[in-house]
């Protein structure tokens, strides 16, 4: 009974779904497949064979990271009106909102715009660090458990889009500058899409048990 359930267990492993159709297949093994895998019922991607996964989510981790620190320690915006000028950063956004007594709001804002993009992307940095050295033990899935719990909560790019409203509604109103922390912000939301939907979490997971199990 157990060698079955074992065996069962080996066969959905090497099963994918197509994220299109919806179709099971069996996955093909590093060694016996080019540089991509289509679905044999619509064509479309299931996943690629890219030995360079791991330098190529190192580096825009940490690209990203940078982008990160300037989007926060410099100003987003400066308005000007009527000859009072105003800088507005992500920090002191979240510092006056604390202050004027929205606590909640404040908080909230500071947890999915400043701590949980942060923690994704350091989550991204170690995972890709771990696989570079070569580190293959269960810690690496519990990170890459943790990724996937956090992402959803990163709202990075929500919060760069009330950016963008606020700027059109203003701007009949006031001067408006982009500060370099603006377009910061932009490439590092960038960033951050490509490597969750380029590189996939299924990818950087195949990555780190790829190794283990010979394909």
């Amino acid at each position: 009974m157990q060698n079955t359930q074992e065996s069962s267990s080996v066969d959905l492993d090497d099963l994918i779904i197509c994220q299109r159709c919806h179709t099971l297949q069996k996955r093909v093994k590093k060694d016996q497949m080019k540089k991509k895998a289509h679905c044999c019922s619509c064509g479309s991607l299931l996943y690629y064979n890219d030995a360079n996964l791991s330098t190529i989510g190192l580096a825009l981790s940490i690209g990203a990271l940078i982008l990160f620190f300037i989007a926060n320690f410099f100003p987003l915006l400066k308005l000007s009106l009527l000859g009072h000028e105003e800088f507005v950063s992500i920090p002191m956004t979240i510092y006056y909102l604390l202050k004027s007594g929205f606590w909640l709001v404040g908080s909230m804002v500071g947890l999915m715009i400043l701590l949980f993009p942060l923690a994704v992307m350091m989550l991204y940095f170690v995972i890709f660090i771990l696989i570079k050295s070569g580190y293959r033990q269960g810690v690496l899935t519990h990170l890459f458990m943790l990724l996937s719990h956090l992402s959803h909560w990163n709202l990075a790019d929500i919060f760069f889009i009330s950016i963008l409203i606020a700027v059109v509604k203003l701007i009949d109103y006031a001067y408006i500058e982009t500060g370099v922390a603006f377009w910061s912000l932009f490439a590092f939301i960038v960033l951050d899409y490509y490597i969750s939907r380029r590189l996939k979490l299924g990818e950087i997971y195949r990555a780190i048990m790829g190794a283990d199990d010979g394909q």
